[in-house]
């Protein structure tokens, strides 16, 4: 069974509600990972986030109550499973990074759309958001 299958599902009609449905895979890619990265630490809840910024990029929030920051492995060990999400998010995205948030953390990104995929409306419309939350574990 798919435990991230929901909140991809999630994501993907953000995009569309947001008019960004350009960034719907990576988008859900980006939030099988984070959300992953999560629930392998046992975080507890962890509520995933997605708005449009003021510049226009869509941003990915993954919220949840681990302790840590999770580290770019830029060269995973040989033979290693896993340590690869976050090269996916970073190659994915133009910016992520992590935020402490008691009691807690957020790990974001952003996702560009080429200006050409960007609707006009879009690129005008105020910030707005959508949310999910989902238990790990």
């Amino acid at each position: 069974m798919d435990d991230l299958a929901p909140i991809r599902r999630f994501v993907r009609d953000a995009a569309d509600l947001l008019d960004l449905r350009v960034l719907e895979a990576d988008l859900a890619l980006a939030t099988s990972e984070l959300v992953a990265n999560a629930m392998q630490r046992e975080a507890g809840d962890v509520e995933v986030t997605v708005s449009v910024t003021a510049a226009g990029n869509l941003r990915l929030e993954v919220r949840d109550r681990g302790g840590g920051e999770p580290v770019l492995q830029r060269t995973p060990a040989p033979g290693a499973i896993g340590q690869r999400g976050l090269l996916i998010v970073d190659a994915l995205t133009v910016a992520w990074g992590v935020e402490p948030r008691p009691p807690g953390k957020v790990v974001w990104c952003e996702l560009a759309p080429l200006p050409s995929e960007t609707s006009s409306a879009a690129a005008r419309r105020p910030e707005r958001s959508e949310r999910s939350s989902a238990e790990a574990g």
